[in-house]
């Protein structure tokens, strides 16, 4: 949950940021948040002498994030940011539940998973969900998925092409992207993850010393979306054979055409589709 206070009149607020972290994994978030706000102060408060978890009952944590609020109002701060991370540890129960009675791994993924963070993408999207929000989700999607991955029967035992995957420079949203790259590793691809705001040449250069045949790119925010472009242009520079496909919530098709990628996916399923036939 986020109790958000925006400042006057939209004028500049140099408040510092409050951050109460009111179970396992708020830390994380903390991390994450002030890496991508590294000029913003931010009060954060967790594990500490001053406010001990002790149990971790319902009512302790409710009365525990009581107390944490009233100390980060007296600092007056502009955002107040409450990290619970025990949803984490709550989605795993609820996969462990769904495996006990008979779900499969990849229909818990496909069907539950990825129909969650979708959600929490649109919710974001309209201002709903804010960046904790969104780290904090990504966070218990990776966690769910590197618990069912083990599981996944692979639909290909030899290792066929190499891709490599990244989002573009610039942008540091990864959920998509994460969740392609399992997709293309459950089809038995080897599969170079590089991360998140990837510079071009690193993207580019990686494919050319590992071979790749594919090259993935990922962007959220129509802001980086032109970085695809970079990539491509490189890549035709410096005699790069790999496919250049690229999909993310502000891309189209169009938008792959008009940069000259060789195709253009909306979502993991389709992008697996989109690698099988280029390699055809």
């Amino acid at each position: 949950m986020t109790v958000y206070m925006k400042g006057m009149n939209g004028k500049m607020d140099n408040r510092p940021i409050g951050m109460f972290d009111s179970g396992v994994g708020g830390l994380t978030v903390f991390k994450e948040v002030k890496k991508q706000l590294p000029n913003e102060n931010i009060v954060y408060l967790g594990d500490t002498k001053r406010f001990p978890y002790g149990s971790k009952s319902k009512e302790s944590i409710i009365e525990l994030t009581k107390q944490g609020i009233e100390f980060l109002i007296g600092q007056n701060v502009k955002l107040i940011v409450i990290a619970c991370g025990t949803a984490t540890s709550q989605a795993l129960e609820e996969v462990k539940k769904m495996l006990d009675g008979g779900a499969k791994p990849d229909e818990i993924i496909n069907e539950h998973l990825i129909a969650a963070i979708n959600e929490v993408g649109e919710l974001f999207d309209k201002k709903k969900y804010f960046l904790p929000q969104l780290i904090s989700s990504a966070n218990t999607m990776k966690l769910a998925i590197e618990y069912l991955e083990p599981m996944l029967e692979r639909s290909n035992t030899e290792a066929m092409a190499t891709i490599v995957v990244a989002t573009v420079e610039g942008d540091i949203h990864d959920i998509g992207k994460n969740i392609v790259v399992l997709m293309l590793k459950n089809y038995g691809y080897h599969v170079i993850d590089l991360g998140k705001d990837v510079p071009a040449d690193v993207i580019v250069d990686t494919a050319m010393n590992e071979g790749a045949k594919v090259i993935g790119l990922s962007a959220l925010m129509t802001t980086t979306m032109m970085r695809m472009k970079d990539v491509v242009e490189l890549a035709k520079e410096k005699g790069c054979t790999a496919k250049i496909v690229i999909g993310g919530a502000a891309i189209t098709e169009s938008f792959s055409d008009e940069i000259g990628a060789d195709g253009y996916s909306k979502d993991a399923a389709e992008c697996v589709k989109l690698v099988e036939r280029l390699l055809a």
